[in-house]
């Protein structure tokens, strides 16, 4: 049995979001504690930045999740219990009052539901591979994309299947890591004109401008991959 928790609120924002602070150096000694480095990466490799989340709800059962979402850009992201939020931030416990956060450095962090969290977040270089701009756009770094899929390798499966007459791709897997996390594709998205999805990430991570029909949990979305 799962149960939600949430509340809810009117949130008054400008449009552009909150500034965010200029990142910062990462130590060799903050790498090293890293709840998942890039193999081998040195630390010149990583930056750190001051990010404000707003935890939305959790859902508690036998599967725990909570939903924390980017007062920067209002982006949501679902992380289930013991999953990491960044590389230096895991999600150590939920409960009805909230999340409990781990960090790398030991330290631990409680944020209630629908209160905000600023808390320094650590990223490698493929990390920034790729980034929504908005409205289904997105803006692509090819050498950090094909470092992505050299590293973590494509991270996802697809099958074709029919849907009132039409021939589509349903993406059936996303791992965390892989190239069609990175991109932005969910478990259930329905690819139209895409015959196989290796070739696709392929295209998408070598530079080329590539716009996709997606119907994801029922709602057409068009998509637009550009360095």
């Amino acid at each position: 049995m799962r149960r939600m928790v949430l509340t809810l609120t009117v949130v008054a924002c400008a449009c552009s979001g909150p500034s965010r602070d200029k990142s910062s150096d990462v130590t060799p000694s903050e790498v090293k504690v890293l709840f998942d480095a890039e193999p081998g990466a040195p630390a010149e490799e990583y930056d750190a930045r001051q990010v404000t989340w707003r935890l939305f709800g959790v859902q508690l059962g036998d599967w725990k999740s909570a939903v924390f979402a980017d007062t920067s850009d209002w982006k949501t992201r679902e992380v289930a219990e013991g999953e990491l939020l960044a590389r230096n931030i895991r999600v150590l416990d939920l409960t009805d009052e909230g999340a409990e956060l781990q960090l790398s450095s030991g330290a631990s962090l409680h944020v209630g539901i629908n209160q905000d969290l600023t808390v320094r977040r650590i990223q490698h270089a493929v990390d920034h591979a790729v980034e929504y701009l908005g409205r289904g756009r997105y803006k692509v770094e090819p050498a950090q994309a094909q470092a992505v899929l050299r590293a973590h390798g494509l991270g996802g499966q697809a099958e074709p299947v029919m849907l009132h007459d039409l021939s589509l791709l349903k993406v059936t897997e996303v791992q965390p890591r892989g190239a069609v996390a990175m991109l932005g594709f969910e478990t259930g998205d329905l690819l139209r004109n895409v015959d196989a999805l290796a070739p696709l990430v392929e295209r998408i991570a070598q530079g080329e401008r590539v716009e996709l029909e997606v119907l994801r949990r029922g709602v057409p979305l068009q998509l637009t991959y550009a360095p």
